[in-house]
């Protein structure tokens, strides 16, 4: 007998289906309207795991054993991610003054995700955490950059390191962002703005997909804000890599390929240019290196 994974069960159960055909005959626009929000309540931020049926194997070790060997791969992140945990709402767009905050949004994250292999908290890592806080004098600033990193840029270095190991990889760090006040003339309380001004998560996209007016205004701001060359510059190296394989092009400096030695990366700077720079924030890096995926423990 095969028994479904858990949360397969709980999406059924909150669907009130019992076969294949029942499910089939649920639309999307039921599921948008009676069902999505108690879904994601029921499930939480559960992690995709190998069951041996959907999920073949472990998706880490895959990577590691080389899963994508001979596949170019673009991988990074922005600077302001997940900008808006340390946003005081009753002051917006300000941070809040108690980094506890962000903490408390750190471990609530890392109880949601149980333990999922490829999950890194630096929450059973005091040292680390202290380490960490003590490379800035903003407090708040640095436990949302540990939010920041521990959530996505340190498991993008990860990715790409093990990656390099089989194939080319070409990291970005991405930091250019709008004027928050010109997102918030637009949006008013819609706005998704960083209480620092960075770029937060999907940033990258707008410049991708050239949806400088009605494609995510809530997080760009006014379309004729937004700088046409950068567009142009972004587009012109999601082609070539489409294209080639390797990003660079006429409109932006050489895209040198990452490795675990030189670490290069593209950085998207505040002022619309490019730099392809050696392993920046090198200091965060090592130390958050100090807490690796679950797998590896």
């Amino acid at each position: 007998m095969h028994v479904l994974p858990s949360t397969r069960i709980i999406i059924l159960y909150i669907l009130g289906v019992t076969s294949v055909d029942q499910l089939i005959d649920i639309t999307d626009d039921e599921i948008y309207e009676k069902y999505i929000d108690t879904i994601f309540d029921g499930i939480k931020l559960q992690q995709r795991v190998a069951d041996g049926v959907i999920i073949p194997e472990d998706g880490w070790n895959a990577l590691v054993n080389g899963s994508a060997k001979g596949i170019q791969i673009m991988i990074g992140t922005t600077n302001g991610e997940y900008d808006f945990r340390a946003t005081d709402w009753d002051n917006f767009p300000d941070p809040v003054k108690d980094p506890d905050v962000v903490w408390r949004a750190i471990v609530r994250s890392a109880s949601d995700k149980g333990d999922a292999k490829t999950v890194l908290t630096p929450v059973n890592h005091p040292d680390v955490v202290k380490e960490y806080l003590a490379l800035d004098s903003d407090q708040v600033k640095r436990m949302q950059d540990l939010y920041n990193d521990v959530h996505y840029r340190q498991g993008s270095i990860y990715v790409a390191e093990a990656l390099s190991a089989y194939t080319d990889v070409y990291m970005y760090y991405w930091c250019w962002a709008p004027n928050p006040q010109d997102v918030i003339a637009l949006n008013g309380d819609w706005a998704e703005v960083s209480p620092w001004g960075r770029a937060m998560h999907c940033m990258d996209l707008i410049f991708v997909f050239g949806t400088v007016e009605d494609g995510y205004p809530e997080l760009g701001g006014p379309g004729d804000k937004i700088p046409m060359d950068l567009v142009e510059q972004t587009q012109a190296a999601y082609y070539a890599f489409s294209k080639s394989g390797n990003p660079s092009n006429d409109f932006i400096p050489e895209w040198k390929k990452y490795d675990t030695t030189t670490r290069y990366t593209m950085v998207i700077k505040e002022d619309n240019t490019w730099e392809l720079v050696s392993d920046p924030r090198s200091k965060d890096r090592t130390v958050l290196n100090q807490i690796r995926p679950i797998t590896e423990q």
